[in-house]
């Protein structure tokens, strides 16, 4: 799904749509590492818009609070119950303020005579992904009802890939949007085009990976590398009965994918890169691309050997989103349609 036209105005409007939801991303990372998603147990996307104002109504979502599993298995006050409170209001409430972002640029095209074409269909499409992602964070939040004391791992990741493939169709209808320029050098071989296509979908994986880490709770254990507590795979791979609740919900196997696929994918990028200088001359966005993927593989150890403490587990999310970032523009440079 392209953008019709070269137009800095539709460039600025879709990555300004794009940078919302990477900060959304960013803080949907704060929200499950201060275990803050299951504070609001209610779905109201108008009257939610405003925070408790009074004692009563803390106390009644504090009532709402203590129904649920998390809170059974770790009780808390009324005043911890208030700090992740915020968490989690700031993350819906940013997903109000993106609505209305995307709207005023609906709006703004509209008056501007640029929404038609490729531009009209793709924030169609955004529209839609946009609801079914409200729809589904509360279908992430509702498996937190009952005895669970987390969300399930699967919906967590398919809210965090869903939200992800939004800011990618964002970033490259922006990037695209640009005054075209030509690449230096000689025309990259279309084979290093799909391998490069291939990384990205790899790097989709691996994300997709890191949400069953952060859904089972993956980083608390085992934080040490490249050994396992001394093992290559840990003792616990197989805890439980059948292998899909093993690759979602065993922190150990979990751990084990996530960090070697994420060696394997750092491997891959850095080849890629090296290939790209070799074949079609030094440019800055594959530069970009093998500084994002060094610089994301450290923060990920370095979250590791911490034990996950927040600031860094968020900071680590965000290295995902400029490796993602960085890929995709390095595609749209080797087909001439971005600035170097």
């Amino acid at each position: 799904m392209s953008t019709p036209n070269t137009s800095p105005q539709i460039s600025a409007g879709l990555l300004a749509l794009a940078a919302g939801v990477a900060v959304m991303a960013v803080i949907g990372a704060i929200t499950r590492l201060t275990e803050s998603g299951l504070s609001i147990m209610e779905w109201a996307p108008v009257g939610g818009a405003l925070p408790p104002l009074s004692a009563r109504r803390w106390q009644e979502l504090f009532t709402l609070y203590q129904a649920s599993g998390e809170y059974r298995q770790h009780p808390v006050s009324l005043e911890t119950f208030k700090t992740i409170f915020w968490w989690e209001w700031i993350h819906r409430q940013w997903g109000r303020l993106l609505a209305l972002l995307l709207l005023g640029v609906v709006a703004w095209f509209a008056r501007a005579r640029l929404l038609r074409g490729g531009v009209a269909r793709l924030l169609a499409f955004v529209f839609a992904l946009a609801v079914l992602q409200a729809v589904g964070g509360w279908y992430l939040v509702a498996s937190g009802f009952g005895e669970r004391s987390d969300v399930a791992p699967w919906r967590l990741v398919f809210h965090l890939l869903l939200a992800l493939f939004i800011y990618a169709l964002l970033l490259r209808g922006g990037l695209r949007a640009m005054p075209r320029r030509d690449a230096a050098g000689k025309a990259p071989p279309r084979l290093l085009v799909a391998c490069w296509r291939a990384g990205v979908v790899l790097l989709f994986l691996l994300i997709a990976s890191g949400g069953l880490v952060a859904g089972a709770n993956a980083g608390f254990v085992y934080n040490t590398w490249p050994l396992m507590d001394g093992d290559f795979i840990p003792a616990d791979y197989a805890r439980y009965e059948g292998w899909l609740r093993n690759i979602s919900e065993n922190p150990g196997a979990v751990q084990f994918h996530h960090r070697w696929l994420a060696a394997v994918v750092s491997l891959l990028v850095l080849v890629l890169a090296a290939a790209q200088w070799r074949l079609c001359g030094v440019c800055r966005s594959a530069m970009f691309v093998a500084v994002a993927v060094a610089v994301q593989f450290g923060l990920g150890l370095w979250t590791l050997l911490a034990v996950v403490p927040v600031w860094l587990g968020a900071l680590h999310q965000a290295g995902a989103l400029v490796l993602l970032t960085a890929m995709l523009w390095n595609l749209e440079f080797l087909r001439g349609r971005a600035i170097v």
